[in-house]
């Protein structure tokens, strides 16, 4: 990601960010060895995304959001170390002035100070209920957030849902057999 006139790049499966200005990304090393290595938190919780809001640069990580400031020293700032899970913070985007990201089966909204529950309500009205999770593959465009949430059946299903700021909307069932996944998702501006 880009931010401050420095491209970050995160090493894959670590807690390592590398911090580069060359025109050719050439002082982008990649090795321990790099003086612009930059380590976000502790080392065995590795960085999953990375976003600019309201001016500064966040680094999403199973255990919470990251503050990387212009020293070049990471703090923790929204703290989910007691609920860390392989499924918090999958995905983050900057919406309706707000950076929304899940935490294990709810949705949060943060816009800097606060954090708000954003979760979408339950997908039936009999108990047991069922609900979503695994929140990921978020998109925005516009002023529309776009993902892609799990069923809690035995048999899941993978809805694509969209948030219009106001309520969530289920716009289509993307897997119903129970076993497949939706790995990606991205928005192309041109078709």
């Amino acid at each position: 990601i880009r931010h401050n006139g420095f491209v970050f790049a995160g090493k894959y499966d670590t807690n390592q960010v590398y911090r580069g200005n060359s025109l050719t990304l050439a002082d982008l090393q990649g090795t321990t060895a790099d003086e612009n290595i930059i380590y976000i938190g502790r080392g065995d919780i590795p960085t999953i995304w990375a976003k600019v809001f309201d001016g500064n640069l966040y680094i999403g990580r199973q255990d919470g959001i990251w503050h990387l400031g212009e020293d070049g020293v990471a703090r923790l700032l929204v703290d989910h170390s007691r609920e860390q899970d392989s499924t918090n913070l999958l995905s983050g985007e900057v919406v309706n002035g707000f950076l929304m990201f899940p935490v294990r089966d709810q949705i949060v909204q943060w816009n800097g100070v606060r954090v708000s529950d954003s979760t979408p309500g339950a997908v039936s009205d009999s108990f047991p209920y069922k609900t979503y999770g695994k929140f990921k593959n978020f998109v925005v465009t516009d002023n529309y957030l776009y993902c892609t949430a799990q069923t809690t059946d035995s048999t899941y299903e993978i809805h694509l849902l969209c948030f219009d700021g106001v309520a969530w909307h289920k716009l289509s069932e993307l897997v119903t057999n129970g076993t497949d996944d939706i790995t990606a998702m991205a928005y192309d501006v041109v078709n």
